[in-house]
């Protein structure tokens, strides 16, 4: 009777680790086969990163912001993040989606009133940030970061 259970117990093991290498060689065949497709930012981004020279903007240092909450910048270096946001502040922000260490460049993408659209460099991520935490504008090569005219 022992014997005929492990039997049991071994083909039903053995059948059900086949059914799961061919759905998942079939998914892997699925996702290889897969071309996600890029948003217009992704493309956007893909053309400045591409051009010799593009605008980017500089948050304030976190000497600037030091001043402005009166601490210290090794604190503000600690602690300070700038976030960006889904949407403009004028359509409510919507939800966190990334941030940048005050004093970091940023590229450009759009601007929307007091608002700029741009790609952070510490996550990658793509978000608005507002004016009020942007000290300037200025051009530069995106891969030399060396300044240049437009």
């Amino acid at each position: 009777m022992r014997v005929i259970i492990l039997i049991y117990l071994f083909i039903l093991i053995g059948c059900g680790s086949s059914e799961t290498n061919s759905k998942n060689q079939s998914s892997s065949t699925l996702s290889e086969n897969f071309t996600p497709v890029k948003s217009s930012d992704e493309l956007l981004v893909e053309k400045l990163e591409s051009e010799d020279c593009a605008e980017f903007i500089e948050l304030l240092s976190a000497k600037q912001v030091a001043k402005e909450y009166d601490t210290t910048e090794m604190w503000v270096l600690q602690n300070h993040k700038v976030n960006l946001w889904e949407k403009t502040s004028a359509n409510g922000k919507g939800r966190k989606v990334g941030e940048m260490h005050p004093g970091s460049r940023a590229l450009l993408l759009e601007i929307d009133g007091d608002d700029f659209k741009v790609k952070s460099p510490k996550d990658k991520s793509i978000g608005w940030v507002n004016s009020i935490q942007v000290s300037k504008t200025l051009f530069q090569s995106p891969e030399t970061y060396e300044k240049c005219k437009k």
